[in-house]
């Protein structure tokens, strides 16, 4: 015996030394095992009872155990948790082994490498993506191995973030002892799982290599990947070697790449996709896997638009809002096609009606491809084709409009698809061989043939059991069948004297026996050997019919990124119908103009019509607007509501309002809310000056900014100098369309200062001491915030509210701060303990009217007076 133990556990560390950084399932029979560390994490987290086994050594090895059939329950949670889960099949069968089963490896899964449903979101890709910088390049490649997606994204780095963001990956590579090993905090942090790779496998010229010998091409020119994607194909070259590692069975459905350069689409960073709540709500957790996408998206963009009728369509919807296009061309093809579909109400139904009989035909496909789908799965596949042809009369006649075109032009039915599955498969196929037939009768005269006998059993038995009695006279004589015994025939006590010689005792009862006969035992071999042909024939066809089908992997995967085309669009014109949407007007102009615009997330929240709309302009002559306002007036809401508009715009939708003119703009730039980041050690005030400054560094001409209450995280002071000098830089130096809320009324003089600045606010009504809050932006500046008021609202005691009401008279008749001018103090007061609101650009009483305040004329002497004025004039020229 060697120090390893049995040869059982000698391949077990064999083939556990080649995968030290997963969780092992070990298959033994009808369970995966785990032994040593793995079956101790395995307890851990799946609540499993951790027993041991003697390997043949000093010591017994812990050892932990699933069952096969339960076993995607248990690999679901362990992926969940961040493991890597290898597993190792059986791949002889046991009963022709000669010593010890062969096993091999045939998967690994990780939060970016997942086949399986329950493990995965249909309204959402799972990506893996992978990392790689070239100077100050940064390239992405994102693939979703359950639908064989694969992009390439080229990037300046300044966007590495807002390009890998959209993505909203469960796994990224990076190399090694990179520049982006760095970043791999704030990826975890956002839900990521990273794996570090060595650096060599990212080298651009061993990927082109890589992808061509993959893709069975000479060059990635033909794909539109030149010289200048080097960084992307470095990153493709390391996710394919490493997906490859994952599957050792191959990746035949992973489709060609498509490219993607800077210019095309809008990144969007972070900060803004969650302040304007597009694919998650503030309210709710990350946007991350899996099984959580209901509640996530309640309260968000995403919900608000995703009436999609396929996976297909629900998760292209979403890529669509995390990248609005930048091209007119391209948005306004999309807002052809939504147009058409509008104003064509029963050609939108009769579209929608069709969609809705289309399963996910991509990861279906993806799973033909790859040897995976299931009879039931087979036949969800073969039905959807079979709609294709209902959903191309649904839009034929639209061919003219916009992206209908393209979409008509391309289309493929897939015919010779559905007819190839539906003529083979039975209407309603079980999950797996053996459980019900798969195929139809007719199909193979071999498997008709097996299926008689298999069948034709009740006859036989009561032929057999007519003859049985017959011969021995016994008129209560039974043939019977159980699986411990088989075929049996069941004659009572009373009758055993009449038993033939030939019978042979198979089971005692009480008051019968039961027997078989040479003639029963030879019809029970014939029906159990029809039943395994037969799960072996229709294992064969099947397969037969599945590969053909996974051989159209391209096609089907065409196919399908139509058919999301055509839900998007349906969609975006079903919730233009119902919810009185409009079509913007597209220009490559500055201007900025949307007449009776709405929330479209918080107008669904509230009653029909009782949302007030607002109107908007930025032109270059009045690029900047300062808006002030109570708090709870809206002045957050009409922030988002503006980005909201300009982004659903760009994505090639109607818009929530009466009329808007959008000049496209290449960034959305948002800081809105206060919020820390105690894992990656900041402040509320550091993430926000943090947030402002990624603005400063990147917004363009071309740029939206949308700020709200820059500065409040510090002292008012500092706050408002923060605030005046960024509003400063905005209009000065960057010239973007800004919208700037604030509660800092000071900032209302940049409009004497600068030309292109206008006040706005949201207009209030006082009613004695209450205030109604009306909602409507109205051109000037507010003069309070109407906080205490809030505070009522919110339930503070009265005698809080009271003492306040009492502290802010106090304070507001009082001169508390300096302005500007270095050389004036800075004054302060404090009443009955209270702290006074520092209030900028009011001076401080100039000394010589203090000084002529104190005097009393009629007591000066003329001699008196002389000195007085010789004081004052000194104390003028001083000041």
């Amino acid at each position: 015996m060697s120090r390893d133990g049995t040869p059982l556990m000698q391949q077990y560390r064999d083939i556990k030394s080649r995968h030290q950084e997963a969780i092992l399932m070990f298959r033994m029979g009808d369970f995966y095992e785990m032994f040593f560390e793995d079956a101790e994490v395995a307890s851990r987290v799946l609540g499993l009872t951790l027993t041991s086994r003697n390997n043949g050594g000093a010591s017994d090895v812990p050892l932990a155990g699933v069952p096969v059939r339960a076993v995607s329950d248990y690999l679901r949670r362990l992926v969940q948790h961040g493991f890597r889960v290898v597993i190792c099949e059986q791949v002889e069968d046991p009963k022709l082994a000669k010593g010890i089963v062969r096993r091999e490896v045939v998967e690994t899964i990780t939060p970016g490498a997942a086949f399986a449903d329950d493990m995965l979101d249909v309204t959402r890709n799972n990506f893996l993506c992978a990392v790689h910088r070239d100077a100050d390049t940064i390239g992405i490649a994102a693939a979703d191995v359950s639908t064989g997606v694969f992009h390439l994204v080229v990037s300046p780095a300044r966007d590495a973030g807002a390009a890998l963001a959209r993505f909203a990956p469960s796994e990224v590579l990076v190399a090694r002892e990179s520049s982006m090993v760095g970043a791999s905090a704030t990826l975890q942090a956002d839900g990521a799982l990273v794996t570090e790779r060595d650096g060599w496998e990212f080298d651009p010229a061993l990927a082109r290599e890589e992808l061509a010998r993959h893709f069975g091409v000479h060059s990635l020119e033909g794909f539109g990947v030149g010289g200048d994607a080097d960084a992307a194909v470095g990153a493709g070259g390391a996710l394919l070697r490493y997906v490859r590692e994952l599957q050792p069975s191959g990746l035949p459905h992973l489709s060609r790449p498509t490219l993607e350069r800077a210019g095309g689409v809008m990144p969007l960073d972070e900060m803004t996709r969650r302040n304007l709540e597009l694919v998650e709500s503030l309210r709710g957790e990350s946007d991350h896997p899996n099984g959580r996408a209901a509640a996530e998206r309640a309260g968000t963009l995403l919900g608000v638009l995703d009436r999609t009728q396929t996976p297909m369509g629900a998760r292209l919807l979403r890529q669509w809002l995390l990248a609005p296009l930048l091209d007119r061309g391209a948005i306004d093809a999309r807002l052809d096609a939504v147009g058409a579909l509008v104003h064509d109400s029963l050609a939108r139904g009769a579209l929608r009606e069709a969609l809705d009989g289309v399963r996910d035909v991509e990861r279906l496909g993806s799973k033909a491809a790859a040897g995976r789908a299931t009879p039931r799965e087979l036949g969800a596949l073969g039905s959807s084709l079979a709609q294709l042809p209902r959903v191309a009369a649904a839009f034929a006649h639209l061919a003219d409009y916009g992206l209908l075109g393209t979409i008509a032009g391309r289309w493929d039915p897939c015919a010779d698809l559905s007819e190839a599955i539906a003529s083979t498969l039975v209407d309603r196929p079980p999950v797996a061989i053996g459980d019900e037939d798969v195929i139809r009768p007719g199909v193979d005269a071999d498997l008709d043939a097996l299926r008689a006998l298999r069948d034709g059993g009740r006859d036989a038995i009561a032929n057999i059991q007519a003859a049985e009695r017959e011969r021995t006279g016994i008129g209560s004589l039974k043939v019977g069948y159980n699986r411990v015994f088989g075929y049996y025939i069941e004659i009572t006590n009373a009758n055993r004297h009449l038993i033939p010689d030939d019978y042979q005792r198979r089971q005692t009862l009480t008051g019968a026996e039961r027997y078989v006969t040479p003639a029963l035992k030879e019809y029970e071999e014939k029906v159990l050997t029809a039943t395994e042909q037969i799960e072996s024939r229709e294992r064969e066809l099947f397969e037969q019919v599945r590969t053909s089908a996974g051989g159209e992997i391209r096609r089907l995967q065409e196919v399908a990124t139509l058919v999301a085309q055509l839900d998007v669009l349906g969609t975006l014109a079903e919730v233009a119908a119902t919810e009185r949407y409009v079509r913007p007007d597209i220009t490559d102009g500055f201007d900025l103009d949307i007449v009776g615009g709405r929330h479209p997330v918080v107008e669904r929240m509230m009653p029909r019509d009782k949302f007030i709309p607002n109107d908007v302009q930025l032109t270059e002559a009045a690029r900047m607007v300062i808006l002030t306002g109570p708090n709870m007036a809206g002045k957050s809401t009409i922030l988002r509501q503006i980005g909201l508009i300009v982004l659903i715009a760009q994505v090639g939708s109607f818009v929530p309002a009466t009329r808007a003119t959008i000049g496209i703009v290449d960034r959305i730039f948002t800081r809105v809310g206060a919020s820390d980041n105690l894992v990656r050690g900041q402040s509320t005030f550091m993430v926000e000056m943090a947030e402002t400054s990624a603005i400063l560094h990147t917004a363009t001409p071309r740029s939206l900014v949308l700020l709200d209450e820059i500065g409040r995280g510090t002292s008012t002071y500092d706050g408002v100098s923060i605030a005046w000098a960024v509003s400063e830089h905005l209009h000065d130096r960057t010239g973007a369309k800004t919208v700037f809320a604030t509660h800092y009324h000071e900032l209302t003089q940049l409009s004497q200062e600068l030309a292109a600045v206008r006040n706005f606010k949201v207009a209030v009504r006082e009613v004695g001491e209450q205030v109604l809050f009306l909602h409507r932006l109205q051109a000037g500046g507010a003069d309070r915030s109407y906080g205490i008021e809030v505070g009522r609202l919110a339930g503070l005691p009265a005698t809080v509210i009271d003492r306040a009401r009492a502290v802010l008279k106090l304070l507001e008749g009082e001169q508390l701060v300096a302005g500007l001018n270095p050389q004036l103090g800075v004054g302060r007061k404090e009443a009955d303990g209270g702290v006074a609101q520092l209030s900028l650009f009011v001076a401080a009483p100039h000394p010589v009217v203090e000084r002529l305040k104190s005097i009393d004329a009629n007591q000066l002497t003329p001699l008196d007076a002389l000195r007085l004025l010789d004081e004052l004039a000194r104390t003028a020229r001083e000041a």
